[in-house]
C-alpha cells in the first residue's frame, strides 16, 4: 500500500486549505483515512479527524484556517490488517489578513506571525553569546518598481560568530512601511517586537545585550526601535528622520512611493506626514534613558543637513551623548560602502569576544 499526497494549496476564493491524497493498493476493502492539521514550525496540532473508510482511491481533506500562520497536513492510512502509513503535505504559510500565500523566498528564511507575517533570517553564535544583534533592511533600488526587500549586510558580517544575528525584512502587506505599519498605527511594528523579543527571552539576552542596526530606512529603523524599546546599543548609518519629507520626494516621480507613503499616512495625509516625521523626536522627548548611540554619515550626503543633523540638535538639547563618525563622501549611494566597516568597527567595541 502506497499513500501519495498533492501539493497543500490554499483556495483564495473560498479561504480553504486543500489537500488531495491517493492511495495505491491491490485491495481497497477496510481502507481507512485519519488526519492532522498542524500548525507552526512545532507541528502544533489544531486539528484530528479520527478514521473513517476510504471511499476513493483519491480524497480531498479541507480546513479553513482561523489566524494567520504555518499550516501541514499529516494522513494516516489503516487497512484491515491495522498496518498504518503516514505522510506529511509539504508546510504553507498562509496570511489571513490579506487572504493569500506568504511564500518564503531566501534559504534558510522563516516567518514569524502576530496577526501579520515577518519574515526573517536568524543566525545563532557558534558558542552561547549573551548579544543579539538585530539588523533593519534599507529600502533597495528593486523596491523603486515594486519588487521584494532585500536582507542587508549578510555578507558583510557572515565571519562573525560571537553573537546572534536577527535579520528582519521591511515587508507590510506588500511594501515596505518603515517597520511600523499603515494609517499612522503601529501594527507591523507590533509583530517585529514581538520577534525580537521572542528570540531574545528564548536566548535569555536582556535589552541592553540587543544591538540594533541598519543603514538609511535601516538606520531609521534601528533609532525607533533602539531607543524605544530600550536596547543596549544602535549602529546607525545616514537615516532619514523626517521620514515623510524624504518619501514625499521620492513620490513625485514615482508611483510605488506614493502608495507607500500614503498607506502610511493613511486618507488625512497631511496630518500623516506630521505623524511621521515627528516620530523620532517625540520618542526622545519621551525617553528619559537611552541606548548607546552610534551615527554615521557621509560629509556630503544630503542626509547629513536634511536629517541627521536635525537629529542631533535634539539630541543635543535633550542631553542625550552620541558618537558621531563622519567619512569623506557625498552621495548617500555610497553609505553601503563605508558603513560595513564602521559596523564592525563598532560592533568590536561594544562586544566582548
Amino acid at each position: 500500500m502506497t499513500l501519495e499526497l498533492s501539493t497543500l494549496k490554499f483556495n483564495k476564493g473560498t479561504s480553504v486549505l486543500e489537500l488531495e491524497f491517493s492511495i495505491i493498493s491491490e485491495d481497497f476493502t477496510n481502507l481507512e483515512y485519519a488526519y492532522y492539521v498542524l500548525k507552526g514550525d512545532k507541528d502544533i496540532r489544531i486539528k484530528t479527524e479520527w478514521y473513517v473508510p476510504v471511499i476513493d482511491n483519491k480524497t480531498i481533506i479541507s480546513y479553513v484556517p482561523e489566524e494567520s500562520g504555518e499550516f501541514r497536513i499529516r494522513v494516516f492510512i489503516k487497512d484491515q490488517n491495522n498496518k498504518k502509513t503516514a505522510k506529511s503535505s509539504n508546510p504553507l504559510f498562509i496570511d489571513i489578513n490579506n487572504n493569500g500565500v506568504v511564500e518564503s523566498t531566501f534559504k534558510n528564511e522563516k516567518i514569524f506571525y502576530l496577526d501579520d507575517p515577518v519574515k526573517y533570517l536568524f543566525q545563532p553564535s557558534e558558542k552561547k553569546s549573551p548579544y543579539l544583534l538585530v539588523i533593519f533592511s534599507g529600502l533597495h533600488t528593486r523596491e523603486y518598481k515594486g519588487g521584494t526587500p532585500v536582507y542587508n549586510y549578510i555578507k558583510t558580517l557572515q565571519d562573525t560568530n560571537n553573537y546572534n544575528k536577527l535579520f528582519i525584512l521591511d515587508e507590510y502587506r506588500g511594501q515596505f512601511c518603515y517597520y511600523l505599519g499603515h494609517n499612522c498605527q503601529h501594527g507591523y511594528e507590533k509583530a517585529v517586537i514581538a520577534l525580537i523579543t521572542t528570540i531574545a527571552n528564548q536566548l535569555n539576552i536582556s535589552s541592553k545585550n540587543i544591538i540594533a542596526c541598519g543603514s538609511s530606512k535601516g538606520g531609521t529603523a534601528a533609532l525607533y526601535y533602539g531607543i524605544k524599546y530600550h536596547f543596549g546599543s544602535v549602529i546607525s548609518g545616514a537615516p532619514q528622520t523626517y521620514i515623510a519629507n524624504f518619501l514625499e520626494k521620492l513620490a513625485r516621480r514615482n508611483l510605488v512611493i506614493q502608495k507607500a507613503l500614503y498607506n502610511m499616512t493613511g486618507i488625512n495625509v497631511e496630518k500623516g506626514k506630521r505623524y511621521i516625521n515627528n516620530l523620532l523626536f517625540r520618542l526622545i522627548d519621551e525617553t528619559e534613558s537611552f541606548p548607546n548611540l552610534k551615527l554615521h554619515i557621509g560629509k556630503g550626503d544630503y542626509h547629513y543637513e536634511e536629517h541627521l543633523i536635525p537629529l542631533l540638535d535634539k539630541l543635543k538639547t535633550t542631553g542625550v551623548d552620541y558618537y558621531l563618525d563622519i567619512q569623506d563622501y557625498d552621495d548617500h549611494s555610497h553609505t553601503g560602502t563605508y558603513y560595513p566597516s564602521f559596523l564592525l568597527e563598532q560592533l568590536s567595541e561594544l562586544i566582548d569576544v
